[in-house]
């Protein structure tokens, strides 16, 4: 007998019905209707999010849709789960291979995959339709125009004390040398003209001495540096004429925002010979463009204190204040699928239904009893190396090294099925455990390594840039390697190891 399944086509009816007489295990896994109705539904939600009104000068709803989302997932795992507890060939003993471990999970991977699916849905629809409102192209012209008019029409306001730091990378800076250099400066000291442009007369203050730390986080930061070698750097103390500046803008285009250096650069030359009527009603226009429906939420007023700087003082005045938050949500929005997010986002998607699939695994391949504990004991050991990363002095050390002890010690019990007469809970969840961290343990190394190379993580040791990359790829090396040794588990060691406890007569 044919199912007749709602919108279902004549094709998957007939696929559905030849998978059940023929591969009955592909057909237990459900994965093509999973992936049929999952489409439709990734469909039908896709048409709602470019019905409903949605402003790129708003804020995101991404946050109220995430958890929308996740609801919705939930409750679509569920359902599945409720298909997939009618028929388990491998707990009825019937006709299985040692690949069909493999093709098993991978068939779950999918079908975890497309659910995990609906909740990107909303982001990638709000990042298309904040790109088709506003091009890459226009929103920087926009937000140099705006800049820039405004340090013309108050060139006059701009501070004129620029002063320019070489600081070179060491060690441990010497007491002296790690001083604010603003108070070594003598006023015998003459000024030195920058080279690159004969305008801006920087005073070149005495040397600083900074930790590498130091140096990445002001790099980091955005703050105006020029690299003359791996330990030297000129930083300038340059009065900040940006406005607007959201840092999610000009990704994707050769234009950038202009500098406050640019900016002076172009205002020093053009501020003489203005229309101001020009100027004050080009910035009108464009206030006006990106004032946000959610302006009136906002009362901005001068509350800078005396001495505002030139930023916090024309923000206000121009009424800029009032769209940097508008201009903020666009780049946000066109930004969220950039390549600097893409793996982020693409770990968090991979992440997900990668541990959920290994749950559905397990669940499928166990009893109810030793799944549930499992997740149990996990928790606990979990809450158990937390406590003891709290009462050591080395707080990481101690943590990875546990996560490796409890492997290595379910791999040893998981491996006593061979001697085991009966179905023994302990080594049933210890099989369980193993197969969880299996994938985690390259990861789990390279963080050990790391934390007794180092003494502390890398990212706050003051290395270099280059090493910090090289370890990136080393992590993405490990990822890969520990995914490669599950798949490669799973119809061999994990296989054996599930039909011979599961065949043991229980207790």
């Amino acid at each position: 007998m044919t199912n007749k399944r709602p919108l279902a086509p004549s094709i998957l009816n007939k696929l559905d019905k030849y998978l059940l007489l023929n591969k009955p295990e592909i057909w237990s896994a459900r994965t093509h209707l999973v992936m049929y109705y999952g489409l439709l539904f990734i469909a039908l939600l896709t048409g709602i999010c470019f019905i409903i009104p949605d402003d790129a000068r708003t804020s995101s709803n991404i946050y109220y849709w995430a958890m929308f989302m996740s609801v919705v997932c939930l409750i679509a795992v569920i359902v599945w789960l409720l298909f997939l507890l009618r028929f388990n060939v491998f707990k009825r003993f019937g006709n299985i291979t040692a690949f069909g471990r493999f093709t098993t999970f991978l068939l779950y991977f999918v079908s975890v995959g497309t659910i995990v699916a609906f909740a990107f849905v909303q982001p990638a629809v709000e990042n298309i339709r904040a790109n088709k409102a506003y091009t890459d192209a226009e929103v920087i012209n926009d937000i140099n125009t705006i800049n820039l008019n405004i340090c013309k029409l108050e060139f006059d306001s701009i501070r004129k004390d620029w002063y320019y730091d070489t600081v070179v990378v060491v060690a441990k800076p010497s007491e002296r040398r790690s001083r604010n250099n603003y108070e070594d400066y003598e006023e015998s000291d003459e000024p030195s003209v920058d080279s690159l442009n004969a305008i801006i007369p920087y005073v070149h203050l005495p040397f600083k001495e900074v930790t590498r730390a130091d140096i990445n986080e002001q790099i980091n930061r955005g703050d105006s540096i020029i690299k003359i070698n791996d330990t030297l750097y000129k930083v300038y103390d340059d009065p900040n004429l940006q406005i607007l500046n959201p840092y999610q803008a000009g990704k994707h285009i050769d234009t950038s925002i202009y500098s406050s250096i640019e900016l002076y650069r172009l205002a020093y030359k053009q501020h003489k010979n203005i229309d101001t009527a020009a100027l004050r009603k080009e910035l009108k226009r464009l206030i006006t463009k990106y004032q946000s429906p959610e302006k009136d939420r906002y009362q901005y007023t001068n509350e800078y204190g005396r001495n505002p700087s030139f930023t916090e003082r024309f923000s206000v005045d121009y009424g800029v204040k009032e769209i940097s938050n508008s201009v903020n949500n666009v780049c946000q929005r066109k930004s969220t699928w950039d390549k600097v997010n893409l793996p982020f986002i693409f770990r968090l998607f991979f992440y997900f239904t990668f541990i959920i699939s290994l749950l559905v695994f397990i669940f499928r391949h166990t009893s109810i009893k030793a799944f549930f504990l499992s997740l149990l004991t996990a928790f606990v050991l979990l809450i158990l190396s937390s406590l003891l990363s709290v009462f050591v002095s080395n707080k990481g050390i101690p943590s990875v090294a546990v996560y490796l002890g409890f492997f290595t010690l379910f791999a040893v019990f998981g491996s006593l099925v061979v001697r085991s007469k009966k179905r023994n809970i302990i080594v049933g969840i210890s099989i369980n455990l193993f197969v969880m961290m299996v994938a985690f343990v390259p990861s789990i190394s390279l963080s050990l390594y790391e934390l007794l190379t180092y003494s502390k993580p890398l990212y706050t040791s003051g290395l270099n840039d280059d090493m910090i990359e090289h370890y990136k790829t080393y992590q993405l090396y490990a990822e890969i390697l520990g995914i490669v040794i599950l798949l490669l588990l799973i119809p061999t060691y994990i296989h054996w190891l599930y039909r011979k406890w599961f065949a043991l007569p229980q207790d």
